[in-house]
């Protein structure tokens, strides 16, 4: 399935009755699903989250397999305005009022914390989340939080004949950082920050294993090219500042952009063209300037293992599938924002939220589960799928 796009019939949908006003049935904000699945949840305005696709996956448990539908969170689970999930199971969420929420599987407990984050991110079993005065706190895998010493915190699990002992931060612990900190990503091993001056610091394994008889060093684009984990987090080369660094979903690539200047990745992202001739999958030792379309710059990038998407400065989103170059998704439709989970792009126009992509497990939830070139508006938003 590639991102190009083809003319489509219009689909009308029928509204949920349920008292809600439609403008508080539209979504304002998507978080992609990772977890082994390719899954979306949303953001309604009016305070609900629903999620749709591959689903057996946190905050869903076995007895929700998928669906191609939105289907809100389980009974009892908190009032979530932001949800992150990792490849290894691991999920965290925020309360309108901070507080977290975390855990592998459902229902998510809150954490033991009267600390109330900004933000929070999950970091391969493990998560850290930002207070309001830019202080940075983790918790969870010992192995994956910035600055602790291995083997200075409690035992979590015991060892066993496959895994050894993992030891954990089973509340937040605070890491000093000189500045403060304006956001955080992680993915699979590894993860990077951003400094409220815009320097980027990344932290983690420092090598790459898929498919590749050798690890594929430096890629935390911090000039080191050992095989080793770097505990406290490096500044990347390059002294670029950004406005906004994502990582991807097994940390083989990080993303960030630079205001005016569009988007630079460092790592081995698997899309796109870089400068200096690279293409995806090849390691980009430092910061290096995506190559976007002719006459575009770009902003706002999501992207995940597979597929990526951005916005050029006229709000319309182009995508990275399995070619280095973008194809724009037509329609004419214009976003503010842009989420990726496996192959399916979403996106919040205007209209609330409208997917396309890749669709066996129901990613594009327009109640298919065929694949969809052309967006189309995500089921239960109150209004007609076109404007």
């Amino acid at each position: 399935m590639r991102w190009s796009v083809v003319a489509s019939t219009a689909l009308l949908i029928a509204a949920c009755h349920d008292g809600t006003a439609p403008g508080d049935l539209q979504y304002r904000s998507l978080f992609p699903v990772t977890t082994g699945y390719s899954g979306m949840c949303g953001l309604r305005n009016g305070g609900t989250v629903e999620c749709w696709g591959g689903l057996p996956v946190p905050p869903f448990d076995a007895t929700v397999p998928s669906s191609a539908v939105p289907v809100r969170l389980p009974a009892g689970s908190p009032r979530l305005i932001f949800l992150a999930t990792d490849d290894y199971g691991y999920h965290c969420g925020l309360e309108a009022d901070g507080r977290g929420w975390c855990g592998y599987g459902a229902p998510m407990a809150a954490l033991d914390t009267p600390l109330r984050f900004e933000r929070v991110a999950v970091i391969g079993g493990a998560g850290c989340g930002i207070t309001a005065a830019g202080e940075l706190h983790c918790w969870g895998d010992e192995r994956r939080l910035p600055g602790v010493q291995p083997g200075t915190l409690p035992v979590c699990l015991p060892a066993t004949s496959f895994e050894p002992e993992v030891r954990c931060a089973v509340t937040p612990v605070r890491i000093p950082m000189d500045r403060r900190v304006a956001s955080v990503s992680g993915g699979g091993e590894r993860a990077c920050l951003l400094l409220e001056d815009g320097e980027a610091r990344c932290w983690g394994v420092n090598g790459l294993y898929y498919f590749a008889p050798e690890p594929t060093l430096g890629v935390l684009g911090t000039g080191n090219t050992v095989d080793e984990v770097v505990i406290t987090p490096e500044p990347v080369q390059g002294g670029l500042r950004f406005v906004a660094v994502q990582a991807g979903r097994f940390g083989e690539g990080v993303c960030g952009e630079v205001m005016g200047d569009g988007v630079y990745c460092w790592g081995a992202p698997a899309f796109g063209r870089f400068e200096g001739g690279m293409t995806g999958g090849e390691l980009l030792a430092a910061p290096t300037r995506l190559v976007p379309p002719e006459g575009r710059t770009l902003r706002g990038l999501a992207f995940e293992s597979g597929g990526a998407c951005a916005l050029d400065q006229e709000d319309a989103a182009w995508c990275w599938s399995r070619s280095p170059d973008p194809v724009p998704a037509l329609g004419n439709l214009r976003f503010e924002s842009l989420a990726v989970s496996g192959f399916t792009a979403c996106g919040i126009a205007a209209s609330g939220a409208w997917c396309w992509g890749e669709n066996g497990q129901g990613t594009v939830g327009n109640g298919t589960t065929a694949d969809q070139p052309v967006p189309v508006r995500v089921l239960g938003q109150g209004e007609a799928d076109e404007d």
